[in-house]
């Protein structure tokens, strides 16, 4: 027989409805409902019948796990066994708690049972006590976690296999425990949350992270865990290593998911919980408050509310330097005394990457730290760039009266620039050429000169730069931008000195208009803006997270973002860079490129590689920008202010930017962290070659054994996945925002639906992501042992 006609047996004929948990089931329904309808009826608000759909729902599915083919299936299969789990552990129990089951059983009961007996039991203070301590998330965290592990130990697990009184307890564990976790994170009402509602952010990402390390063991374990498996599951044809594989894989990929959307959910309620509507609901609920706020004068109000903000020119040391237009001309000189040492070194040092500063500093360490800056600290980096100096003295020399040419007026330049420089890096092999770098940095200059010596503002920042154009989508995701400090001290402002300029400093060289400006895209920082500003009302202040992405509307200088296609581009690009660039690393590709080089007869793999690249980042979000705009544009209409497919397009890019930058950082945190020590016997062996050897008595010889990659720290993994996960969440908040305010009349299963495909991309990218950093990874720039 079949492994397929087996299965068919078992589906057709397991069905194991046992007498009294069905009744007991069926018995709790009806008290249930019982009560419900009457909450329904003085608290619609409260109960709408979706809550009882939802319990019903749950209580179903426990049914169906417990009593369907399901069960007899996992005798012979782990991945059914998983299934199953699944279903007791993050199916079940949400929908159970969102039914808000404390009132209507309460209310369900006869009433002599609830006044005379179970309410009085409720409420003593014994019953009380250890009703908080088990809510506690301490306590549904640890118990679910502890449950899943222990009853997944081999002696245990098939202890449940072979004793059906065992298997109902393991059952019955699960599905207590998981309610238990699930409680603080629904907070079914009337309970009352014991841990501010952000800390089930953390809550639900530690609880992904053992949810990953949970299926990784099943999917990468070199022999079957369970023996059990191992003699029973090939009689269905079916090799026992690949149902664990796949058992494993179900439960990371939905596993994951299931802990995901929550954080998703909550952080669009606590966007939604701070923002200008939500405080005048607060206001409007209160007429004390209402009045209190209105025997306030504005421009008070308004430094008030300023005086909160977190402000980097403010802070200590770190303020002062960058608000004084010396400070940064000090950080850019240094800057640029750093970039002549390593092309110095890049055309005269040794000719191996990693002896050579040309091949470390900007390859590991500045690429490493520049993802950090930017997502900590806002663009701060183009404010330090030395490659602003070559502006600064071409303004005072050169007349600078040309305009940019209009046709060159976008980010299209910029597209082919970045697609080039991920070509280079990837085929011509960057890194390994010092010479190569030092070229690139020279030619940086030249071109940064020229372009800033005849046409007026930041040309070359704006429309030519690719790192700066890297350097501005990255940012997008920090909370710190150029912003006024009070609104009202720009509204009453008639001479606008932040992009007019005034007598002795000129105005925003990329044409952002302060008061109207949005975001970080085309903003260096440069703090021009807040020089010429007469009011001092100019910082780098934080704004509410994802405020930047999430906006649609116009912006100075920059319209529409997301009606740009070439904006939409140039997210798009950086995005499956991101994910191109890393896996161009990876062992596996690195062998099928040599072996399909040698299987077409290339005698070198720049071909293949150059037609990977490029499928990657330009045919693949091509494909997936189109698709993407077309399905929404038919599954959902059209956005706000009546744009057409153009305008999911571009919101499509935004909503995968996160995971973008999340690639990013795992990439460059993973070479900086592994290769940090390589600048030290660099820096050595240069300041030997400068002294012409004679500080060898007092310095020594270098340690080169430190140039070698040192093996990854056992956190590491851990923490990249945590970072892919929290851009997937981050990402998935911003595709529900945006087809929540395409369908504002919309309840909220039609709003999921409607986010469904971009969800599916970024479900996608986070499985290409995790892929990624499974591999065995190439140590580029490091003297290998």
């Amino acid at each position: 027989m079949s492994w397929r006609n087996a299965l068919f047996e078992s589906a057709s004929g397991a069905w194991t409805l046992e007498f009294w948990p069905t009744v007991l089931v069926l018995l709790v329904s009806a008290i249930y409902l019982r009560g419900f309808i009457g909450a329904s009826r003085t608290m619609p608000s409260r109960f709408p019948w979706s809550r009882a759909v939802a319990f019903l729902t749950g209580e179903l599915v426990v049914l169906f796990a417990i009593f369907s083919p399901l069960d007899a299936l996992g005798g012979y299969l782990l991945s059914a066994h998983m299934v199953q789990h699944f279903l007791l552990l993050v199916v079940a129990p949400p929908l159970i708690l969102y039914g808000a089951p404390a009132i209507p059983l309460l209310r369900g009961l006869p009433a002599s049972v609830r006044n005379d007996w179970v309410g009085p039991f409720l409420a003593t203070k014994t019953v009380r006590s250890i009703g908080h301590v088990l809510v506690h998330p301490i306590t549904g965290w640890t118990s679910m976690v502890v449950a899943t592990w222990v009853w997944h130990v081999p002696t245990l697990y098939e202890l449940a296999l072979v004793h059906e009184g065992w298997h109902q307890v393991e059952h019955a564990i699960f599905l207590t425990t998981a309610i238990l976790f699930w409680f603080p994170v629904i907070q079914p009402w009337p309970s009352k949350p014991i841990w501010p509602r952000w800390t089930m952010i953390p809550y639900l990402l530690l609880a992904d992270l053992q949810n990953t390390i949970f299926s990784a063991f099943f999917s990468f374990a070199p022999r079957v865990i369970y023996p059990v498996y191992g003699a029973v599951t090939p009689s269905l044809g079916i090799d026992p290593m690949e149902d664990q594989a796949f058992a494993g894989g179900f439960m990371w990929v939905p596993g994951s998911i299931a802990f995901l959307l929550p954080v998703a959910w909550i952080i669009r309620g606590l966007m939604r919980a701070r923002g200008p509507e939500a405080q005048r609901k607060r206001l409007l609920s209160d007429p004390q408050k209402v009045r209190a706020t209105r025997s306030v004068a504005l421009p008070i109000a308004n430094e008030m509310r300023s005086s909160r903000q977190l402000d980097l020119l403010r802070m200590p040391v770190l303020g002062p330097m960058i608000a004084s237009r010396f400070g940064r001309h000090c950080i850019r000189f240094a800057m640029l005394a750093l970039a002549v040492v390593v092309v110095i070194d890049g055309f005269f040092g040794p000719k191996t990457s990693a002896m050579n500063l040309a091949g470390v500093l900007p390859w590991t360490h500045w690429r490493g730290l520049a993802v950090l800056v930017l997502l900590f600290a806002g663009n701060l980096l183009c404010m330090a760039c030395p490659f602003t100096l070559p502006r600064t003295l071409a303004g005072r020399f050169l007349p600078r009266r040309l305009n940019f040419p209009r046709v060159l007026r976008t980010k299209w330049l910029a597209v082919v620039l970045i697609i080039g420089w991920l070509w280079a890096y990837e085929v011509l092999a960057l890194w390994d050429a010092p010479a190569a770098t030092a070229w690139i940095i020279v030619g940086y200059f030249v071109v940064a000169f020229f372009v800033d010596a005849f046409f007026r503002g930041a040309a070359f920042c704006k429309y030519v730069c690719p790192i700066g154009q890297f350097h501005f989508v990255q940012s997008l995701v920090s909370p710190f931008q150029v912003k006024a400090r009070d609104a009202q001290v720009c509204a009453e402002c008639t001479t606008q000195e932040c992009i007019r300029g005034s007598a002795s400093v000129a105005g925003c060289g990329t044409n952002l208009f302060v008061p109207k400006k949005v975001g970080n895209l085309d903003c260096t920082f440069c703090m021009d803006c807040a020089d010429a500003c007469p009011k001092g009302n100019v910082g780098i202040t934080a704004t509410k997270l994802g405020s930047d992405l999430s906006f649609e509307g116009w912006r100075s200088s920059i319209g529409r973002l997301v009606d740009r296609f070439d904006a939409s581009a140039l997210l798009f690009v950086l995005v499956f860079g991101a994910f191109a660039n890393a896996m161009g690393m990876t062992a596996p590709i690195l062998m099928w490129q040599d072996e399909l080089t040698l299987a077409m007869g290339f005698d070198t793999y720049a071909p293949v590689a150059t037609g990977l690249l490029l499928f990657e980042i330009v045919l693949l979000p091509l494909v997936i920008a189109l698709g993407l705009g077309w399905i929404l544009r038919v599954a959902v209409g059209p956005p706000e202010n009546g744009s057409f497919i153009r305008g999911w397009v571009g919101r499509s890019a935004m909503a995968l930017v996160p995971l973008g930058v999340a690639m990013w950082i795992v990439h460059y945190q993973f070479h900086l962290l592994t290769s940090w020590t390589s600048v030290f016997p660099v820096t050595h062996r240069a300041l030997l070659d400068v002294s012409g050897g004679t500080l060898e008595s007092m310095l020594g010889v270098p340690n080169w054994s430190q140039a070698c990659c040192a093996p990854a720290p056992d956190w590491l993994l851990n923490l990249e996945i945590v970072v892919l996960n929290l851009g997937f969440v981050f990402s998935w908040a911003l595709a529900f925002g945006f087809v929540r305010r395409a369908l504002p009349q919309a309840g909220t299963m039609r709003v999921l639906v409607g986010a469904l495909p971009l969800g599916l991309v970024q479900v996608g990218l986070l499985i290409w992501g995790i892929w990624i950093i499974l591999q065995p990874m190439q140590m580029r720039g490091t003297l290998l042992p």
